[in-house]
């Protein structure tokens, strides 16, 4: 199909601006959706909600509303431009894929509304064509977009954050809102996957990734992975480390605590120590934890841990349940503090002539 718009020219990217129909959009063009599954680790949209699609079809029909925002495609194969008088026509082969970069709520809710609404057919989309072939820089688009608004999903862009290329520049170039977290997060990303697949381990099929079904998951990945934030905060840790010597040594420390609290997290709903609460109280004490469970060879390991846990009365399963201590005492920052607090003192009195000094893993 034969359309003809602007070009727009943006420090040497060309992309294609024109206006088109609602129908000859979805009857010439295959709207696709980059979507993240289990069959697409790579995607980087959000599932459609059907519910903000429905609504903005409402607005648009009942309201009388308008949508001068341009929606944002791209066309990942090769583009060429022919200029016509004033404006430039690119010729598309019949149902050629546009990539939906910003706008799926907005255009899916048009396409519902072209069955039954011949106003709807002739609504006007003003639309910009981008040509990425790379999807990488498809959904870094998407990424820049929607993290300098409010409304992207958090763990989506971890998982993004954890594509970025080191070439990129991202820190230097971008705005902070976009780059933070740059410097830790795919690291902690890397150790969240490697707890989630061990099939030893109590993380095993507990965390909820993007766009997956919650099933037997306990934690989403967004609060995961916030809660990791204070050992990979540490740089003496984090830069001492690879991740997966990390992962190896935060798969003990749980393990250490599981076989403490065996019912915890056997029913786990039952239990707050695999919930929001349990994992942002224990991932701040673990740095001090496993200084604390040093051999004499300097070398943590199980039985090291379980030796410095055993004696507190704050890794007993009763302290975890829901209506226990853990569970009653809120589930906010201040809350998670206060517990935190309450368990190092506790540590501390049990464990009061450790020496702490750097340890290796065993």
């Amino acid at each position: 199909m034969k359309i003809c718009g602007l070009k727009i020219n943006q420090n040497d990217k060309e992309m294609f601006f024109t206006v088109i129909s609602a129908e000859d959009l979805f009857t010439n063009f295959d709207i696709k959706v980059d979507t993240q599954s289990k069959e697409n680790v790579l995607g980087y949209q959000r599932n459609l909600s059907e519910s903000r699609a429905q609504s903005f079809l409402r607005f648009i029909v009942k309201r009388r509303g308008i949508s001068p925002l341009s929606v944002l495609l791209n066309y990942r194969e090769e583009l060429s431009w022919k200029k016509e008088g004033e404006l430039y026509c690119i010729d598309l082969p019949e149902k050629a894929k546009l990539w939906m970069v910003d706008g799926q709520h907005r255009l899916e809710g048009l396409k519902k509304g072209i069955e039954s609404s011949d106003e709807i057919k002739n609504f006007q989309i003003p639309i910009i064509i981008m040509n990425e072939k790379e999807q990488y820089q498809e959904a870094l688009q998407f990424f820049i977009v929607n993290k300098t608004q409010k409304g992207v999903k958090a763990d989506l862009a971890q998982t993004f954050l954890s594509r970025v290329k080191e070439e990129d520049n991202l820190k230097e170039d971008l705005p902070s809102q976009v780059t933070r977290g740059l410097d830790w997060i795919p690291q902690a990303l890397r150790v969240m996957y490697s707890l989630k697949e061990e099939k030893d381990s109590p993380w095993y099929q507990k965390i909820q990734l993007p766009n997956e079904p919650k099933l037997r998951a306990t934690i989403t990945q967004n609060a995961f992975i916030n809660s990791l934030e204070p050992m990979f905060k540490d740089d003496n840790f984090r830069l001492s480390f690879d991740s997966e010597s990390i992962a190896k040594l935060l798969l003990l420390y749980w393990k250490a605590i599981r076989d403490l609290c065996h019912d915890a997290f056997e029913f786990p709903k039952d239990y707050v120590i695999q919930k929001t609460t349990g994992v942002f109280v224990l991932h701040k004490l673990f740095l001090k934890i496993v200084n604390l469970s040093k051999n004499e060879q300097n070398q943590v390991t199980l039985e090291t841990i379980k030796e410095v846990l055993q004696n507190s009365s704050k890794f007993k399963d009763g302290y975890w349940a829901s209506s226990g201590r853990a569970g009653m005492v809120g589930t906010n920052k201040k809350a998670f503090n206060i517990l935190a607090n309450e368990i190092a003192e506790d540590l501390d009195k049990h464990n009061s002539k450790k020496r702490i000094k750097p340890f290796e893993i065993g």
